[in-house]
């Protein structure tokens, strides 16, 4: 049966294992995985390992939000639906939750109702985090508790390739993913790649502190061997206004990876410094999340390093009508673009998390970004609430 297959790597395994044996109770760990139709189909089965118990809700999320908008109707839906991650969370006995949704909306509800009911907290869902990030660290750690973000295998190879580097004492002038080309025509990627590219640098942005050079990042598509002549600052020759950034490249051929771009220092006195390529491929493990769980039992160990820089924000890919509606996880009206926080600020774009329900109030064009002055956004949402604390936070910060 698929549900007895383990995948993911060794070390973890250990590590799991090790933290698991250290519990002063012999009970498993109870788990309660919060899921959406969307994810549970994204997911394989879980696992069976010794001292864990599995309990899982699942949001019929497919009816709800086909027509969900900005109305009475689609507020009520989304009380239900929150009513519904209350019950399972409060009354599941559980020691943690593991929110795997796909939604920010639905992400908010069930990392919100897992720490008011005093349980720590584990997201799958990068929009959660791209959302909420610096709110449900906060709320955890006010009342003594553990919120973990664990990111896609990208991220996280990106994130270890990084520290080694950085502890051979080289400087990285260029962090960031390797992607095979996916698209038609004069696209480099498919609308998915694209996105999915966009949320996890965005994510490895937030996990570094370092931020990108431009809005959507340059993406230039060449070979590995080509990329260290342009992902350099331009006063070594390249193409960055900036001495370190986050990034992305399109591989003509290859597997998928990570790669940076890092400077050595010269070798003899007024020699210049060389720059040079260094790429990883990405390893795929199905519950590799389940290392999560350690990363939460662990609990004498610090917050994991998070230094909100960047979010997602999004560029209609074609006309929108007044009254239409854009629904937060749109491939179809439009394309995401990664951003500096301090950009979306200033030009007043609306992260996509905030998209779910929002309707347009005036013409906006194919290629136009989505903005707070072409779009009304739903008000009335736990999220949006949730996005008024986190911004009291920033400030008072």
């Amino acid at each position: 049966m698929d549900g007895d297959v383990l995948k993911m790597p060794a070390r973890q395994i250990a590590r799991l294992a090790e933290t698991l044996a250290t519990r002063q109770t012999a009970e498993p760990l109870r788990v309660g995985i919060v899921q959406d139709i969307e994810m549970r189909e994204a997911m394989s089965a879980l696992p069976r390992f010794p001292g864990l118990s599995f309990a899982t809700l699942v949001l019929e999320t497919d009816g709800a939000f086909a027509d969900f908008d900005i109305s009475a109707r689609s507020g009520h839906l989304a009380g239900e639906m929150e009513t519904c991650i209350r019950d399972f969370v409060e009354n599941g006995n559980f020691d943690l939750i593991v929110e795997a949704t796909s939604r920010s909306l639905t992400g908010a509800m069930a990392c919100h109702a897992a720490l008011d009911c005093g349980h720590s907290v584990v997201s799958l869902n990068p929009r959660t985090d791209l959302a909420l990030g610096r709110y449900l660290r906060h709320q955890a750690v006010s009342r003594g508790l553990r919120y973990v973000f664990w990111p896609s295998e990208t991220v996280q190879t990106a994130l270890e390739l990084r520290q080694g580097l950085e502890s051979a004492g080289l400087r990285i002038a260029s962090l960031g993913a390797a992607v095979p080309a996916s698209g038609e025509g004069d696209e480099d990627l498919s609308l998915s790649d694209a996105s999915s590219v966009m949320i996890d640098m965005a994510c490895l942005a937030n996990a570094t502190g370092i931020s990108f050079e431009r809005p959507g990042m340059n993406g230039m598509r060449c070979s590995l061997d080509e990329l260290a002549q342009h992902y350099r600052p331009m006063h070594a020759g390249g193409i960055l206004a900036v001495d370190s950034c986050i990034d992305y490249m399109v591989l003509n051929e290859g597997a998928p990876g990570v790669y940076a771009v890092v400077e050595e220092p010269a070798a003899a006195e007024g020699g210049g410094a060389t720059f040079r390529t260094i790429y990883n491929p990405v390893s795929h493990f199905e519950h590799g999340w389940l290392a999560s769980l350690a990363e939460v039992l662990a609990g004498d160990r610090d917050q994991q390093i998070y230094r909100p820089v960047a979010d997602v924000c999004a560029i209609a890919i074609r006309d929108v009508k007044p009254g239409e509606r854009l629904p937060g996880n749109s491939s179809k009206d439009y394309r995401h673009v990664a951003m500096r926080i301090d950009e979306v600020r200033w030009r007043e774009s609306i992260p996509i998390g905030l998209l779910e329900g929002a309707m347009a109030k005036q013409i906006i064009e194919a290629d136009e970004p989505i903005v707070l002055e072409n779009c009304v956004i739903d008000h009335t949402s736990r999220l949006y609430a949730l996005r008024g604390v986190q911004e009291e936070l920033r400030v008072a910060s």
